[in-house]
């Protein structure tokens, strides 16, 4: 399975919510599978890929990014890129942490990192946040969610932890206990002054949470196993409503990350056309989140049969990019109103994509494989990256 199965995926797909260009919206992912804003990665997320030289110690852990910034959760430490993956640097740990309780990463592109560590049992973990300028780590603040009561025991068990950057100092940290596949209990804390103090907030929506993008006052999530169930906040989170998705025709879609910038709310979303062949169509908001229309953007064929996950895009800027499930790369120059196959290919597995600018972007993707039917498994990810507008790709 080169794709992420979606009635698997929970927490750990929201690395790709990323700040890009003045955009709060991964991953991505670095809608980036088990990597970035996740639980510490186990022995089974471990890349068997080869890797260039430079990045060897990077390349065996859990893959994030953010924009220009990338990230990986090893079992040895943490280690960054501000370059898009091209280049990764290991990062000091803050002095209370060791790198199997690190949970999870999130970065900016000015040197902006944030980490959750695991703390000593139950529910809490903690936040600690690194100033761009000094490279120091906050002295971290205990994040405790507050679960309810009558869960049989369930509410004594950790929830996991995803790291949102958002607009300036805004940072969202989602941790929500998984109960079944179907039914979750998520729980929000919203920092105004980058991670150095949170709000909680308790969301009345008992369903999976996807991802997730603030910026300023507006909250847009994506909920539920199927990926189709959009929530949207006017009051930073307090309080929630369900947004109305039109112009998808055939009553079935997944929707990606959504993308808050300036007024705007943009929405990815995939719907089989009358074939059953893969549509895309990037939907857009006016009114914070709370109705999306396609306001005539184009309908994109995605060259193959309908594809139940979200397909990878990220945006930098007006400039948008789009990797199909078989591995071609669309650019957009017009916040996705129109599209252009780039010449390069990629191979499946394409995890999840993010952008730097019109010309350089990164993917992430993932090799899974056994040996003898389903057993001796092995699952990798390794980036690849492009400064020509999708003409060719490197492996770093």
């Amino acid at each position: 399975m080169n794709k992420r199965s979606r009635r698997g995926a929970v927490l750990p797909l929201l690395a790709v919510v990323a700040a890009l260009a003045g955009c709060a919206s991964l991953p991505a992912g670095t809608r980036a599978t088990t990597a970035g804003t996740h639980a510490s990665p186990a022995a089974s997320h471990l890349a068997t890929v080869t890797p260039s030289s430079r990045n060897a110690a990077a390349a065996t852990g859990a893959l994030g990014r953010n924009g220009a910034a990338a990230w990986s959760i090893t079992p040895n430490g943490v280690y960054v890129s501000f370059d898009a993956g091209r280049n990764f640097a290991q990062v000091a740990l803050p002095a209370a942490v060791t790198a199997p309780n690190v949970m999870a990463v999130a970065a900016r592109a000015n040197r902006q990192i944030w980490l959750a560590a695991q703390a000593a049992g139950g529910p809490s973990f903690t936040l600690y946040a690194r100033d761009s300028a000094t490279a120091r780590w906050s002295q971290g603040v205990r994040l405790t969610p507050t679960w309810p009561t009558n869960l049989g025991g369930a509410e004594k068990q950790a929830g996991g932890a995803s790291i949102i950057p958002g607009g300036p100092g805004q940072v969202l940290v989602l941790s929500q206990l998984q109960l079944t596949h179907s039914v979750a209990v998520p729980r929000l804390f919203v920092s105004a002054d980058s991670g150095i103090t949170f709000t909680q907030r308790s969301i009345d929506v008992d369903s999976p949470w996807d991802s997730v993008a603030i910026l300023g006052a507006n909250v847009v999530g994506v909920v539920g196993e199927l990926f189709n169930h959009v929530v949207h906040s006017g009051d930073t989170g307090a309080t929630w409503s369900p947004a109305v998705v039109n112009d998808v025709t055939s009553g079935r879609y997944v929707a990606g990350t959504p993308v808050l910038s300036g007024t705007m709310v943009y929405l990815p979303v995939t719907e089989p056309d009358a074939k059953n062949n893969g549509v895309f169509v990037l939907l857009r908001s006016t009114d914070g989140g709370a109705t999306f229309n396609a306001a005539g953007a184009e309908t994109l064929s995605l060259g193959g049969p309908y594809d139940e996950n979200p397909t990878a895009v990220a945006a930098a800027g007006a400039s948008w990019w789009l990797v199909s499930p078989t591995g071609s790369v669309y650019r957009s120059t017009d916040n996705g109103s129109s599209w252009s196959k780039a010449a390069g290919l990629l191979p499946q597995g394409v995890a999840s994509i993010g952008a730097t600018d019109s010309q350089n972007a990164t993917v992430t993707i993932e090799q899974n494989a056994c040996t003898a039917g389903k057993t001796n498994c092995s699952s990798g990810q390794y980036f690849e990256t492009t400064s020509d507008g999708g003409k060719t790709w490197t492996q770093t």
